[in-house]
């Protein structure tokens, strides 16, 4: 009777160390991702920022009427698959963008997060090096500096 009971004991202690493991892997899975989407849209504050269409700064000329902000607009969240959608806004800000994280409301441990951007010209601007404003590889700069900063945070 005494094993059984210790054992139940070890049982409910390991369930609540599980708890406390599935809490802090989505804590963190939420501070990773609003962290990845803050410097992706930060246009400049960050290493990895996406750009806001400057056509000063273009070797051909801008279209009529063209504002810049549509990339930054157009960065979606989702959990569990990638949000495929664009949007005609404008922000130049990034606030668009940022709103995506109410997204994750609900999210579960271990859900994959997608951040992405559906722009057909988001590739080329982000990691091709097409723009002037952004360095070639801005993903993979964002990604390794929120790795950092979560490993900081965590270890």
């Amino acid at each position: 009777m005494t094993t059984i009971l210790n054992l139940n004991k070890i049982l409910k202690e390991l369930g609540k160390a599980k708890e406390n493991v599935d809490k802090i892997a989505t804590k963190m899975q939420r501070e990773a991702t609003f962290l990845t989407l803050l410097k992706m849209t930060s246009h400049g504050r960050y290493s990895g920022s996406g750009p806001v269409g400057n056509p000063d700064l273009w070797k051909t000329k801008a279209p009529e009427g063209y504002k810049g902000g549509r990339h930054m607009a157009n960065f979606r969240v989702k959990v569990g698959s990638i949000d495929t959608s664009t949007t005609e806004a404008i922000d130049s800000t990034g606030k668009t963008s940022q709103q995506q994280i109410n997204k994750l409301d609900g999210l579960q441990p271990y859900n994959i997060v997608w951040i992405s951007n559906n722009l057909p010209y988001s590739y080329a601007v982000m990691e091709a090096g097409h723009s002037s404003q952004t360095p070639k590889g801005s993903i993979s700069i964002t990604k390794a500096e929120v790795d950092q900063e979560i490993k900081n945070k965590y270890s």
